[in-house]
């Protein structure tokens, strides 16, 4: 009954394929996951031209299996044999189409190497293997999916990782009942519950950052399909770091750091705070810059803060559609429609001057955070304090940054504290500044 079942899901898959090698053996594969030619010349050839030892030979290519799990090994990439009454999944002629390893695109360096992750499980192991040579490195791969069964793999360094923290996604990983992952970030969301806006696993494709984090005690998450790795745990910081941090000179880097982080106000406080000061408190100004922007103003007929959401709103439009648009017309339309969108909305007296330097500081400021789920979040941050100030004017404006601040330092990232700037674990500060009394 279940030889049946192989024949009658190879029948109806066009490309399943069953080759009789000899009255005793019949195999069944998957034609786009299997290698035809290799099959031809190490199985059916051997066959024909020595029988006797032909038991043995198959015996060091196969494990014998039950007849209900052959549909499982088949979509796998293993060729299925029936053999003198045995159901064997021959290992070994499974064929896997990746892309070579190429360079890191999102997260480019100015000292560090060149290699990314790519989709290849095996081929991105290769790599951390490579990079960081020592015994005291671990790989556990973990099986999830009901239905689309993909590996999951824990790499970690046995004598420095946070045990608690392993045990803890060890456990999560093998309880997790879903049909089928198609991303790390979907998997993420598993992982780590209320997760609304800020996100709380650092994915990178840079092999030399996962290696510096797995020595410092972290533990690096690659799924199957997926060309980065995600990093736990996770602090705001680390956001706002790349792999330049630790090569450059301390200098160089501190400013960096400094210039990031400038970034992000800019990015969040900027459009509020216009609103803040031009439509409740214009007194904060100087009386020339308050004169010089009424005068900017001038002719324009609807609120501040009108203006202001228009404009930003426009922006995420010109940003939206450079990522949509084909790459080769992409940022040509977007760069000319968003200058001849500008200067014709000045002429035309529907946003001021001011308006326009304020909105491309702002898309300029949020492309600077290095990592992009961190700084989709800061896109969104910023609508919500300007919602507040629009609603309390400068009260709602303070109001709007202590609820963030206040959000972030009750978020954990297993177990570790997510807003800790300067990304010191709990034990080292006591261990620096003495205990706490």
């Amino acid at each position: 009954m279940q030889l049946n079942k192989i024949q009658d899901y190879i029948k109806n898959n066009s490309d399943g394929a069953v080759l009789t090698v000899g009255s005793e053996l019949t195999l069944y594969f998957l034609k786009p996951l299997t290698k035809f030619d290799e099959i031809i010349t190490k199985i059916q050839i051997p066959f024909m031209k020595d029988k006797e030892s032909f038991d043995v030979y198959l015996k060091s290519l196969s494990n014998i299996i039950d007849q209900k799990d052959a549909i499982k090994y088949l979509v796998k990439g293993y060729v299925i044999g029936e053999y003198k009454n045995k159901t064997l999944a021959i290992f070994g002629f499974s064929k896997t189409e990746a892309r070579a390893i190429g360079e890191a695109i999102k997260e480019s360096s100015f000292e560090g190497g060149l290699e990314a992750f790519i989709e290849d499980l095996s081929v991105n192991l290769n790599l951390i293997r490579s990079l960081y040579r020592t015994n005291e490195l671990v790989v556990n791969i973990i099986p999830i999916g009901d239905k689309d069964q993909k590996q999951v793999a824990l790499v970690y360094n046995k004598n420095s990782v946070d045990t608690d923290i392993l045990s803890t996604l060890t456990k999560e990983l093998s309880e997790i009942n879903v049909p089928t992952i198609g991303a790390l970030s979907e998997l993420q969301q598993i992982l780590i519950k209320n997760q609304y806006i800020f996100p709380r696993l650092l994915t990178t494709e840079r092999p030399d950052r996962v290696i510096h984090s797995i020595d410092s005690g972290r533990v690096a998450i690659f799924l199957e399909g997926t060309a980065v790795a995600a990093l736990a745990p996770t602090t705001f910081h680390d956001y706002f770091s790349t792999v330049d941090d630790r090569y450059l000179l301390p200098v160089p880097a501190v400013f960096l750091i400094v210039i990031r982080y400038l970034a992000l106000v800019i990015s969040i406080i900027m459009p509020a705070s216009y609103v803040a000061f031009v439509a409740y408190n214009p007194e904060v100004f100087r009386v020339q810059l308050a004169l010089s922007i009424a005068g900017s103003r001038q002719g324009v007929p609807y609120a501040s803060y009108i203006e202001v959401s228009f404009m930003l709103l426009m922006m995420e439009f010109l940003i939206e559609a450079s990522l949509r648009l084909p790459k080769t017309i992409g940022q040509t339309a977007t760069t000319v429609g968003g200058l001849i969108l500008g200067q014709a909305m000045t002429e035309a007296s529907l946003a001021s001057e001011v308006m326009i330097i304020i909105v491309s500081s702002v898309a300029i400021s949020n492309f600077v955070i290095p990592a992009t789920s961190m700084s989709l979040s800061i896109r969104i941050l910023k609508y919500y304090v300007l919602l507040l100030t629009i609603i309390g004017g400068l009260m709602g404006f303070i109001a709007a940054l202590m609820t963030i601040i206040f959000y972030m330092t009750s978020l954990n990232s297993f177990s570790t504290p997510f807003f800790n700037p300067a990304n010191i674990p709990i034990s080292r500060l006591k261990s620096i500044f003495g205990k706490v009394k």
